[in-house]
């Protein structure tokens, strides 16, 4: 997926944690949404992990890379950019995370989790996984190649976002 990341897992995760932290309150607060323009990403109610202990709860049980994480976040970025309804809000964020996290996955890594696993790990039922998994694809259109432009191009933003360079070694 390109050049590895030189940050030690723990500090990837705080920046990653910042980046969407700040795309969250520049979302600032959410209209009201007409049923029709609700989606699965949609929850009632914001979630009661912080995102950078899920964040640190992905990673740890499914010993995925960093990479997934980058491969993730452009996904984000994608439906981000195409989807007017999908905002980095409380109600979205951690669904959103998720189900690009393991599209990710499954799509970046030599192994993959089954589906019962990765619902358990992000502490949804095995259905909702599933739905959410597959609309994540959906709003993809399927696209799930990661260029190393896209790669690298993620990294610069979201080190950018927060004022730490991608070259600098953290480790």
């Amino acid at each position: 997926m390109g050049e590895r990341l030189r940050v030690s897992t723990d500090e990837f995760v705080i920046i990653v944690t910042a980046w969407l932290d700040c795309a969250i309150a520049n979302n600032g607060v959410e209209a009201k949404l007409s049923e029709q323009e609700l989606t699965y990403f949609h929850g009632c109610s914001p979630s009661d992990i912080s995102i950078e202990d899920y964040l640190h709860r992905l990673l740890f049980y499914t010993k995925h890379s960093n990479e997934v994480l980058v491969g993730a976040l452009v996904y984000l970025q994608r439906v981000s950019n195409t989807q007017p309804f999908i905002e980095f809000i409380p109600e979205t964020i951690h669904r959103l995370i998720l189900s690009s996290f393991v599209a990710s996955a499954k799509m970046h890594e030599d192994y993959a989790l089954s589906s019962t696993h990765y619902a358990a790990i992000g502490g949804v039922s095995l259905s909702e996984m599933n739905r959410l998994e597959l609309s994540m694809l959906h709003r993809l259109d399927f696209c799930l190649f990661v260029s190393v432009e896209s790669y690298t191009d993620t990294i610069a933003l979201i080190t950018k976002t927060i004022q730490v360079s991608p070259e600098r070694d953290m480790q």
